[in-house]
């Protein structure tokens, strides 16, 4: 069968957020407008409803440094926050701890199994030749070169350019010279390329050693996945449309993925895949066959066999419309550009998931899943994100239509403006402009455009310190709530105890201040709509494989850990002045002592914990941390502050206080302080040790005091 080319539109419809009808079927109209006002995003939302994606508003997208591999080590795959973690096993079956993650070979692995003959052939020929004693600088009488004398360590890699790259690997020398045995350590430099059927590689040069940061040049990781930052993505994805669609970058009007696609060099065809349940898209980079049957016809029962030609991305039209298919197609651009040598690596024609080994692996308690098929597809989402809003215009069309909003109460409700106003010019649905400002720092936007069973729900606000960390949300739905009621014994007494009560897409406490009935429907209070941090409940949400190759967030989980943490600060207060734990949060803020000090001895003293063992947590002695605690900013610093709050378990608004108090401030802008900030969000009660495996497997400097 020969396939034909289904041109895309040049305007792109949005995708669908909600169903804007109500129960009788009616449209509803947004932010309070009539059905005849409201705008073409909303009537092509009427038309076209569906379920729109999980949005991807993940903080990081690079790989865990610590993975570079040596010689003989094993075959690591790559991890972070995003990665899955074992539920409890009283809250799920136990077959929801098995996961599959792909079969990857390190080019650590590959390049000392296929040449690493080579390299030993090229050091000695530098040592027959004369050329090792210059590079060394030594004299030796060493006359062949062998295991005994030359090792093979740390093996690096760094990007040249789509198809090749440098592998910097570690040279140990034990020489023989006048004055007894010398050791030398250098770099043997080979060139690796993926330019013909398979990844050759040679030697390059022997060095005393390479600067390659200072050479621009990006790492990657022993699957040759880049290590990029977000802010990195970005700056890639408008980098990729200033080169081949120059007239898009300032006019939303003219971005046209599949455009983009064609002056990329690739071609856009859609296919109804057969058995490629939750894969929207398939790059190819050689030209090979596809089973294909569209899931709505009726009474064929064997697919057809479509031949399809090299660097093409095929949309599966049984998993996305053709209207819809503008960000998968952005999604395989990223993948052509950045992650074209690691799929080559495991000798694969395409990033087809179908055409991958998988194992199943049991999640162990606290281990974590490790694949490098999501990095990659972290990556080639924020990157779609970037061809589609590059930041450098949306941050000015973010700041501008922000600044246009009136009448607003709080933060969420001039996001739900901004954010509305956007969608309307971009032609684009609101989950994606949402998780774009997200993406790009405005952490008050969370509390704008959210949905829960397709409906829109009120924007509301919050303290951005309660809601940094993207695994934290205040929204929930009816079915994560009665899936928490079945599963978690802690949620379902405190329910049923009346004490919260589910509002609008919140867990609110049951307190006429803080929800009200309008019309049959329970709803915020305008005071608790603007403080949800305040008076609902705050949940976790896992970040979990959803399909083969495929993360998304899964479960949503009741944050136990955080009540607990936060009613063992309030409750002197709730027993002594007779109140609840809103209201004692209130007064405890208040009453919280002026100085550092203070506010650290009477935390200690909450804690019943003595100076002599707190200096030992800290590993200093009582004199030293005494003068910490009057002058940390001086002192201690950063590092004190956090090793302070994990020691004492304390919740994220108490810490947050004590930064204050200690006049520090964490850079949300520096990759060690962002991980401070999610340690003492997310495991503020796993102690100073995890933070630092933590630190330690992100390649980060540990705690030090």
């Amino acid at each position: 069968m020969r396939i034909s080319v289904t041109k895309e539109k040049d305007l792109q419809p949005a995708e669908t957020d909600c169903i804007l009808t109500d129960d009788a079927g009616n449209p509803i109209a947004l932010l309070g407008t009539s059905t005849n006002e409201m705008n073409e995003t909303e009537r092509i939302r009427a038309l076209y409803p569906g379920q729109p994606e999980e949005e991807d508003t993940s903080d990081e997208t690079m790989p865990a440094a610590s993975d570079f591999s040596g010689p003989g080590s094993s075959d690591k795959v790559l991890s972070d926050e995003g990665t899955a973690e074992a539920p409890d096993t009283n809250r799920e079956k136990e077959e929801e701890n098995i996961v599959e993650i792909p079969v990857f070979i390190t080019a650590v692995k590959y390049i000392f199994k296929r040449y690493r003959l080579m390299m030993f052939s090229y050091m000695n020929q530098l040592l027959r030749q004369g050329r090792l004693s210059r590079i060394t600088g030594l004299r030796f009488r060493n006359k062949v070169l062998n295991r005994d004398s030359l090792q093979f360590g740390f093996m690096s890699f760094w990007k040249i350019d789509r198809s090749n790259f440098y592998a910097d690997v570690t040279v140990n020398l034990h020489l023989d010279t006048d004055r007894g045995e010398k050791d030398w350590r250098g770099t043997l430099v080979l060139w690796g390329s993926f330019d013909g059927p398979e990844l050759v590689c040679t030697a390059e040069e022997l060095t005393s050693g390479t600067s390659r940061k200072e050479e621009g040049l990006v790492p990657l990781s022993p699957f040759l996945v880049p290590y990029l930052r977000n802010s990195e993505v970005d700056r890639i994805a408008e980098k990729i449309l200033k080169k081949y669609l120059p007239e898009a970058v300032d006019d939303p009007h003219l971005r046209n993925a599949s455009r983009l696609a064609e002056r990329m060099g690739l071609t856009v065809h859609y296919l109804p895949l057969y058995d490629h349940v939750g894969i929207p898209s398939v790059l190819m980079w050689e030209a090979g066959e596809l089973p294909v049957m569209d899931k709505w016809r009726v009474g064929q029962k064997e697919p057809d066999i479509v031949t399809v030609p090299k660097n093409s991305i095929i949309v599966n039209t049984n998993e996305i419309r053709d209207e819809y298919a503008y960000f998968p197609i952005y999604h395989e651009c990223i993948h052509h550009e950045l992650h074209y040598m690691a799929y080559r690596l495991q000798k694969l024609a395409s990033n087809d998931k179908k055409g991958i080994k998988y194992q199943k692996v049991k999640i162990g308690q606290g281990k974590p899943v490790v694949n490098p098929l999501h990095f990659m597809e972290k990556q080639a989402n924020r990157g779609a994100y970037g061809l589609m809003m590059p930041e450098t215009v949306t941050r000015k069309m973010i700041r501008e239509e922000y600044s246009r909003a009136e009448d607003c109460r709080h933060e969420g409700e001039k996001y739900q403006v901004a954010g509305k106003n956007m969608a309307f010019k971009l032609i684009l649905p609101d989950f994606r402009i949402r998780a774009r400002m997200i993406q790009l720092g405005y952490i008050s936007a969370k509390g704008a455009l959210n949905y829960v069973q397709k409906q829109p729900i009120k924007p509301f606000a919050f303290d951005p310190d309660a809601w940094r960390d993207n695994q934290h949300t205040f929204v929930i739905d009816p079915a994560s709530t009665e899936h928490l009621m079945r599963t978690n014994e802690d949620f379902r007494k405190l329910i049923c105890s009346k004490r919260y009560i589910y509002a609008d897409g919140h867990i609110v406490r049951n307190d006429p201040r803080y929800v009200r009935d309008q019309d049959g429907s329970l709803l915020l209070t305008p005071w608790a709509n603007e403080h949800v941090d305040e008076c609902c409940l705050r949940f976790i949400r896992k970040y979990m494989p959803t399909s083969i190759g495929r993360f998304g967030y899964g479960r949503i989980y009741y944050d136990a850990d955080y009540i607990r943490q936060t009613l063992f600060y309030l409750e002197d207060i709730m027993e002594t002045d007779g109140i609840d734990e809103i209201d004692a949060k209130y007064r405890y803020k208040k009453r919280f002592p002026d100085t550092f000090q203070k506010a650290v001895i009477m935390l200690m003293r909450k804690k019943k914990v003595s100076q002599e063992k707190m200096a030992e947590q800290l590993n200093t002695s009582v004199r030293t941390m005494m003068r910490w605690l009057e002058e940390p900013w001086k002192y201690g610093g950063v590092d004190f502050v956090t090793a302070l709050a994990l020691a004492l378990q304390l919740p994220d608004w108490i810490t947050a206080m004590l930064f204050k108090r200690a006049h520090l401030q964490l850079d949300e802008d520096d990759r060690r302080h962002q991980a401070i900030q999610h340690i003492l969000r997310a495991q503020s009660n796993d102690g100073i040790e995890a933070a630092n495996a933590y630190l330690k497997e992100k390649n980060l400097e540990q705690l030090s005091i």
